[in-house]
């Protein structure tokens, strides 16, 4: 017979699966995942239940931390055996049984502030078309990691490397599909300078290092580290979460006058934790209405006026792509300054001067070559959906080098 209070409903089996992906959370973070009740016990209590089912049944939570000042819940492994089944786009590592050291437990606790943040905007959001006017209703409203166009992925071993010995390690990657975006994640806990003599512990060098990673080419066949790592053609970008405004604010200060082309290239966000599950739940969202826009565009028309249109429409319209403003602004002047400065040897050779000084690119050189590698893809994709299935192709957007959509 099964033990009362031992059968996983959706909001157990959702968690548990989060709990795959963020390694350690506090019951706190289970309310975020919509263990909520008018008296605030039912995290606790169903976290019991998941740890002690009864009977014969092993748990799948347990306590793997003391001392901490607050409850620290793991997966067992028959927890995470279950949760990690059902996540089909994730390459699952081994089971560990201490998947984190006990020094970084904060730092993963702090990071997965963020990740069950989001998680519990979801949830709200839910909640308030579940619920009344006067009244939210949690009672079914949960959400698994299957249901969000968010894939968070932990921490990557190693980390990925961009020249000799040197390599960058984000607390965790956030991907988008739909956006075709990348961005990785780091967690600042304040032990280290902003800035300072030993450029490997200071945030600085960090940043650094991974504007060496996304932009600096390693090979003969003008990769990138990133784009040697990640072969999608995606949009990369780096989120810093900061604990205070404070030191945020330092930290930017810092960056746009010491490594001003970084600052400038939009693809550095620093951010306190709620802006952060502010920047992923409006990510959350725009993929969704991408997803909508490409499944809308694909339906064949049902009304008859649909049809009559339809049929006076071209067979095979021309695909096309749009263009955000700022991207075209930046390209034409881009290409102004590079007529610009090659006119100016011209002269020079023509009129037998010597030329004394090393020509130099535009300073935005490295942002307009990412956007053309990025247009260039695009291009790609679409001819090649253009030739399997010409009739329903839809204008494709064109991302800028922050990962947001062009307009339509």
């Amino acid at each position: 017979m099964t033990a009362p209070g031992s059968v996983l409903g959706k909001r157990d089996e959702d968690f548990l699966q989060w709990s795959v992906l963020a390694q350690l959370a506090s019951i706190e973070h289970m309310r975020s995942a919509g263990y909520r009740d008018r008296h605030g016990t039912v995290a606790l209590r169903r976290f019991e239940k998941l740890k002690n089912p009864g009977g014969s049944q092993r748990g799948y939570l347990h306590e793997p931390y003391a001392g901490l000042g607050q409850k620290v819940v793991a997966l067992t492994a028959e927890g995470y055996a279950r949760a990690a089944s059902r996540l089909g786009w994730l390459k699952v590592p081994k089971f560990r049984e201490r998947p984190v050291p006990p020094a970084e437990v904060q730092h993963r606790l702090k990071l997965n502030d963020v990740l069950f943040g989001i998680v519990g905007r979801l949830v709200d959001a839910n909640a308030r078309k579940a619920g009344s006017r006067d009244r939210l209703d949690y009672s079914n409203v949960s959400v698994s990691p299957n249901d969000v166009p968010m894939r968070w992925l932990p921490e990557e071993g190693d980390g990925f490397a961009f020249a000799i010995r040197r390599r960058v390690r984000p607390d965790a990657i956030a991907e988008f599909p739909s956006l075709a975006l990348r961005a990785f994640i780091e967690q600042d806990m304040g032990n280290h300078p902003v800035d300072g003599a030993d450029r490997g512990r200071s945030l600085m060098g960090t940043l650094q290092d991974y504007g060496r990673f996304i932009f600096d080419v390693i090979d003969g066949d003008g990769r990138t580290a990133y784009q040697k790592a990640f072969s999608d053609h995606w949009s990369a970008d780096v989120v810093y979460v900061f604990e205070n405004a404070l030191r945020r604010e330092n930290t930017r200060k810092a960056f746009a006058a010491q490594l001003p082309d970084l600052a400038a290239s939009g693809r550095f966000h620093m951010f306190i934790p709620d802006e952060a599950i502010a920047h992923f739940v409006d990510s959350i969202a725009r993929s969704r209405r991408m997803a909508a826009s490409t499944s809308r565009s694909s339906d064949r028309p049902r009304t008859p006026s649909a049809i009559a249109r339809a049929r006076k429409a071209p067979a095979t319209p021309e695909p096309s792509i749009t263009v955000g403003l700022e991207e075209l602004r930046s390209f034409f002047n881009f290409d102004i300054e590079l007529e610009k400065a090659f006119k100016g040897i011209q002269r020079k050779v023509q009129a037998g001067e010597p030329i004394t000084e090393v020509p130099q690119l535009p300073a935005d050189y490295e942002r307009v070559r990412e956007f053309k590698r990025q247009l260039r893809a695009r291009i790609v994709a679409l001819m090649e959906d253009a030739s399997r299935t010409p009739r329903e192709v839809a204008p494709d957007r064109v991302r800028d080098g922050g990962g947001r959509a062009g307009p339509t």
